[in-house]
């Protein structure tokens, strides 16, 4: 027989389809995607109060009708077979909420880590076809020359053997910076400002690709070309991790304090940056080979197109950028993180305090264990 509970959170009220294999179990609130253990009332327990209209009506609101409550449809939560909305009121935002169960339920946190390694393996094998173009380009730059640049010719012999130890050291940083992300874990009693950050990378992702191919076909700035797939791909992958804090090492916990929400909303910043890097720098290497082959042919072919002289040169400065990235996210994230692990050790102090003071006067006495 179907029981109604309430989420300890924010008492929405929900409606278990199946009592027995629900208890006990993990669910999923819809109203404020906090997580909370099923408790089944006992036999001729009073129902749930319900909850007042948020939009100000005279009916109740109990939440979406039929729709699953925490975990995949067909679980032991369900809605509330057959029912109709009635005077029922949809609260407001309720759109973005399932754009946000959506993407939770798509997207976990390990799919996220396979896709940062993903970006990282296309970073590195990318990496080995622009050393031989960055090689190439100077070498055909150097014999197109009339007398012939030999020293362009050397440059590029030269600076293709030392991509390859900047090569080396980039992957191994890299590696460094996926351990990153798993370090300092933190507590927050609310994932609601991540979720609203998720939704702002959201729109920022579809916004700002659009801006930037608009200016460069408007103003003929082709390398916001470069600037628009960046965007688009990097700030999707924020919105993912964003929505996925547990990617980050960021656990909601019911005895979060206000000073925990703060350190986690600073880590979160700090993390979300390292966890954009293999994104980043996959993307750059792409770009940047695409724009040193697009100038390589140019100066072979002897061209002078405005929009190719554009797109080669923002490749050629994008995979500049990607040869020094990991490294200055690497540096960006020990400062980074450093300072979250000493935040960390400052708010312990009281609690340790407290500790050793109940040693120290294990009865509330006015002097030390003798």
């Amino acid at each position: 027989m179907p029981v109604d509970i309430n989420c300890p959170h924010c008492a929405q009220t929900m409606r278990i389809a199946d009592p027995v294999a629900a208890d006990g179990k993990l669910a999923r609130c819809p109203a404020c995607s906090e997580t909370f253990t099923v408790q089944i009332p006992a036999a001729g327990s009073p129902d749930p109060p319900a909850i007042p209209d948020p939009l100000g009506g005279g009916g109740t609101w109990r939440g979406p009708v039929g729709g699953p409550v925490g975990g995949p449809v067909g679980g032991p939560l369900g809605g509330v077979p057959g029912a109709s909305r009635g005077d029922q009121a949809t609260p407001p935002g309720v759109m973005w909420k399932l754009v946000i169960e959506q993407i939770r339920s798509a997207v976990d946190a390990q799919q996220l880590k396979n896709m940062g390694r993903a970006m990282a393996n296309v970073g590195t094998y990318g990496m080995i076809g622009g050393i031989v173009l960055f090689t190439l380009y100077w070498i055909v730059a150097g014999f197109k020359m009339d007398p012939i640049q030999w020293t362009w010719v050397f440059t590029g012999l030269g600076g293709g053997a030392a991509l390859t130890a900047v090569q080396f050291i980039n992957q191994r940083l890299l590696t460094a910076i996926e351990g990153q992300i798993n370090s300092a874990e933190t507590r927050v009693s609310t994932t609601a400002v991540f979720d609203a950050l998720g939704i702002l990378f959201l729109l920022l992702s579809i916004a700002l690709p659009i801006t930037s191919f608009y200016m460069a076909f408007a103003y003929k700035a082709y390398y916001f070309i470069f600037v628009g797939i960046a965007c688009m791909v990097v700030f999707g992958y924020l919105t993912l991790v964003s929505m996925n804090p547990e990617f980050l090492n960021i656990h909601p916990n019911k005895n979060a304090t206000a000073a925990d929400d703060a350190l986690a909303v600073y880590a979160f910043g700090v993390k979300v940056f390292i966890a954009a890097l293999p994104f980043l720098y996959g993307i750059f290497v792409v770009l940047g080979c695409a724009g040193l082959f697009i100038g390589m042919l140019q100066i072979a072919m002897e061209g002078r197109a405005i929009w190719v002289s554009a797109v080669h040169a923002g490749g050629l400065a994008t995979f500049h950028l990607a040869l020094i990235l990991p490294l200055m996210g690497y540096i960006t994230g020990i400062f980074g993180l450093l300072s979250v692990f000493m935040t960390q050790a400052v708010l312990v102090v009281p609690d340790k305090l407290s500790e050793l003071i109940k040693i120290w006067r294990p009865s509330g006495g006015g002097g030390p264990l003798t």
